[in-house]
This record gives structure tokens, C-alpha cells and sequence, in this order.
């Protein structure tokens, strides 16, 4: 008995043993040293997190109220630097060490400001230049050195898309070229090449529109297709995505050639899937429903098929966004907070009907049978790995104001903000069988 109450209290105490004992213990058991340990870490971040983007270093930047952080993701959310923008952003864009970001500027009658920044190596941002432009830029995308800023319908009453010429650094506020189609509400777009594939609302008809945009100052109309309850759209090797979101059972997944982009060749996830949001990486569409993010494989574009999918826990389905994917981590927000998951997480974990994922993982432990995780709201889930490289949510349970956790001859040892231990089968995590409480830690 003196032996266990010692042991606990090294547990509670989270001394350098508790982390000899659990290498020696894969050591000795031949443990899944290829899964993932570091699934997910919050950024911790207080104030609300509005938008954020990478570069091509690994690092992310993040806006979070009147600050742009420039972070490195290696197993945490490390903050390099912080920039003041006066005002929040909506949107970042990035590209050869220049970081744009559009935010609303409130004394100005809510006009929408851009800001660029000179990221060099990542450590550090300079803030070079601001330009009044327009109002209610809602996505910013930078590429080739233009800069493409869609205009959001709620503050002018009709979307449109307009294009500067900044090949030789940001040129003032007036654009080269505008693309403005009456009556419309831009959702959502992507470039590839001399293409801009848009998904809107055109005079009442939902349509995924094709651009033609070689000569910037005067994009065109190519193509039109009504696609009904069209939310998004993605593009990978010569083919389009347009992902739908309906209560009606007209949602799932549309799949176009970008030599015919007015005939699709494949519908699929019908009734399954409502799609708000998708990425495209590594011939996989990553893509959040509501609070569930879905993981696509697209190798063969006329099978797309589901392989994994996870749901994350909060308070409503605004406060939950993905942004983008870097490092292998895709990166995210919910409810204000900042974390990150790896994309063989995400691409492998298998949930049954109705269960709910981490909301931000705080800390986790793992062994030969079982991973389990707790998140900051004191959620605690248990996931089988016996099988390489997959992920089976097994059960879940609850300890208020969780901690740490450990694992240990199939046992799971988490501990509280009480100064308490609470042990439970790890097959079993909604039923406690021992409680410790040190009398011994202030």
C-alpha cells in the first residue's frame, strides 16, 4: 500500500520519474513508436483568434484582436513575435516574406485597412505599409504577386472580387482590374494557373463561375454551372471540387473537369457530408462540417472515399474554423482558442455514431493498447491503437478540471487541479475505481 501511495504521488507531483518510467516502458514492451504522441496542443492564446496563414517555413501567423503572432509549430504553439495591427483582422494572406491582412478600421467608417508586412526568416515582422481600401474584404489571396481581395455583400450589398498589381510591392489602393456580376454573394474561390474557380450566389442561382484571369485588367466570364447549395470550392491536379451544404440531401461532394468546368462527372457524400470549408493536400480534401472535420481521398478523383473523421467539441459551430495545413499539422480555431493536429490523426481515426473528439487537447498519454487524451474542458477519451497507424475511439469520461494524465498496467492516472488522482480502467473512463488526494502539495 505505501508502495502505490508513493507512486501516486509521483504522478500528482509530475516529477522526471513519472517520464523515465514511461520510456523504459516502451522500451520493454515494444510500444507503437510510430504513432504520433503529440496529437494535438492548444496555442493557449486569451482574446479571440480571427484568422490566420502560413508560410512556406513552417511558420503560422495568427491573428488574435489587434496582434498578427508569428509561431512555430513543433509539437507546441511557440510565439516568435507579435505585431499590433489596430484593428482585427478578418483575413491573411502570404507569399515571398509578405504577410497581407485586411482587418476593419472603426474610426474610418468601418473601412476595410490592408496591411502588409515584411516576414523575412519568420522570427520577426516589420509592418511597412497600410492602404485604406475599399470595404469588407473578406479572403485575401496574394499570388504571383497579386493580390486578389473578394468583397463582402453584407457591407456593400453585392460581392465582387478586385485584383492590384503589387509584382513590384503594394501599389497604392486602386485595382488593375474587378470582376463585379450583379446581384452577387461571393463564398468562396480558388486560382489555379490563369483560372479563378468562384462558388457564390449569381442573381439568386447558386453556381460555381469559371474566370478567365490572364489579362488582370479585364477578368472574364468562361463558364457557368448552377450548382445547387454550392459553399466552397477546391482544385487539385486539373480537376474541381465544389462542396455543397444543404438540409435538403442536395449537399455533398461535385466533381468537374477544368476542361469542361460546366459538366460534372461525379457526385458524391450526398445527405452525408455538409460541406463549409475544404483544403486540399497530398491528394486528400480535408473539410469541416459544422464541427466535424472530414478527411477525403481524392488519388482517384472519380472514387473519392471517406478515411477519417473527427468531431470537435465547443460551444457552437462559429467559434470552429481550419485554416490551413503546415509542418503536417493542419491548423485551427475553436471557440477563440489556437491548436493544431496531425494530418495521420486526422487521416486514420474511425468514430462511432454520435461520439465527440478533444475539443483542445491539453495532454495525453499512450502504450502498447491505448491512447488516451484529455482536453481543457476535462473531457477525457480513450482511443485503441492496436492497429497501426489507425485511431478507435473505445470510450470517454469526464474529470472536472483535468491535468495530466498516465497510463499504467492498463490503468489511466489523471489528475486535477484539486491536488487529487483519479484512477480509472483505461477501458473504462466513466467509471472511477480509486480516488487519491495529496495531503502533501500545496
Amino acid at each position: 500500500m505505501k508502495i502505490r501511495s508513493l507512486f501516486l504521488l509521483l504522478v500528482l507531483l509530475n516529477i522526471s520519474l513519472t517520464a523515465q518510467v514511461k520510456k523504459s516502458h516502451f522500451a520493454v514492451n515494444g510500444g507503437p513508436e510510430d504513432l504520433p504522441t503529440e496529437i494535438t496542443k492548444a496555442g493557449r492564446l486569451g482574446g479571440w483568434i480571427n484568422t490566420a496563414s502560413n508560410d512556406d517555413a513552417g511558420n503560422v501567423f495568427i491573428s488574435q484582436s489587434d496582434l498578427v503572432h508569428t509561431a512555430s509549430i513543433n509539437g507546441s504553439v511557440d510565439i516568435i513575435s507579435s505585431v499590433s495591427t489596430f484593428g482585427e483582422a478578418r483575413s491573411m494572406t502570404y507569399e515571398n516574406n509578405r504577410v497581407v491582412l485586411s482587418y476593419f478600421n472603426w474610426p474610418d467608417n468601418y473601412k476595410n485597412t490592408i496591411t502588409t508586412f515584411e516576414a523575412g526568416s519568420g522570427a520577426n515582422l516589420e509592418n511597412f505599409q497600410y492602404n485604406a481600401i475599399s470595404n469588407g474584404f473578406f479572403r485575401l489571396v496574394l499570388m504571383n504577386g497579386y493580390l486578389f481581395a473578394a468583397e463582402n455583400a453584407a457591407f456593400t450589398g453585392a460581392s465582387a472580387i478586385h485584383i492590384f498589381d503589387w509584382t513590384t510591392g503594394p501599389n497604392g489602393n486602386e485595382p488593375v482590374g474587378s470582376y463585379n456580376p450583379p446581384n452577387a454573394i461571393i463564398l468562396d474561390y480558388v486560382i489555379s494557373g490563369n483560372r479563378m474557380y468562384i462558388a457564390g450566389s449569381f442573381g439568386g442561382e447558386d453556381r460555381l463561375v469559371t474566370l478567365d484571369i490572364t489579362d488582370k485588367s479585364n477578368p472574364s466570364e468562361v463558364a457557368s454551372l448552377q450548382i445547387e447549395n454550392i459553399t466552397t470550392v477546391g482544385f487539385n491536379n486539373g480537376v474541381i471540387f465544389a462542396g455543397c451544404k444543404s438540409h435538403t440531401g442536395n449537399d455533398g461532394l461535385k466533381v468537374l473537369a477544368a476542361t469542361d468546368p460546366s459538366t460534372i462527372i461525379k457526385e458524391a457524400f450526398r445527405s452525408l457530408i455538409d460541406f463549409d470549408k475544404m483544403i486540399i493536400h497530398d491528394n486528400k480534401i480535408y473539410i469541416r462540417d459544422g464541427k466535424n472535420v472530414a478527411v477525403i481521398d481524392i488519388s482517384d478523383e472519380l472514387d473519392p472515399v471517406v478515411i477519417g473523421q473527427q468531431t470537435f467539441g465547443g460551444f457552437a459551430d462559429f467559434g470552429f474554423e481550419i485554416w490551413g495545413i503546415v509542418s503536417d499539422k493542419i491548423y485551427y480555431t475553436n471557440n477563440g482558442q489556437f491548436g493544431t493536429i496531425d494530418v495521420a490523426f486526422l487521416d486514420n481515426i474511425i468514430l462511432g455514431p454520435g461520439l465527440i473528439s478533444p475539443r483542445v487537447v491539453i495532454d495525453q498519454d499512450i502504450d502498447e493498447n491505448m491512447l488516451v487524451v484529455i482536453d481543457d474542458l476535462g473531457n477525457t477519451f480513450a482511443y485503441n491503437v492496436q492497429e497501426p497507424g489507425k485511431y478507435q475511439l473505445n470510450n470517454t469520461g469526464n474529470v472536472q478540471g483535468a491535468q495530466k494524465v498516465f497510463i499504467y498496467n492498463g490503468e489511466s492516472y489523471i489528475t486535477n487541479n484539486s491536488k487529487g488522482i483519479h484512477i480509472f480502467d483505461v477501458n473504462d473512463l466513466g467509471t472511477q475505481i480509486g480516488h487519491y488526494v495529496s495531503q502533501a502539495v500545496a
